[in-house]
């Protein structure tokens, strides 16, 4: 009979986490959208200005002082 109780109790508490779980995926999945949207803009962007830059050498400075903190950001740690 305890076998039982605690194997119900411990089938409840997951039901309630899995739930929560589901229910913060559903919230955050938006925001990942509109960072996603904003990663191809900014990325469009870039390779337009790169384009540019064959036409127009004199904008060459301006992207490389924007690529450098692009290029500096740490990558993650791979597991």
């Amino acid at each position: 009979m305890g076998i039982t109780a605690f194997c119900v109790v411990g089938t409840i508490a997951c039901y309630i986490v899995s739930t929560n779980r589901a229910k913060q995926i559903s919230r955050l999945q938006p925001m990942v959208a509109r960072v996603q949207q904003s990663n191809i803009a900014v990325n469009s962007l870039l390779a337009e200005l790169t384009e540019y830059s064959k036409r127009d050498p004199q904008i060459k400075p301006l992207l490389q002082s924007v690529m450098q903190p692009v290029q500096a950001q740490p990558q993650p740690a791979a597991k």
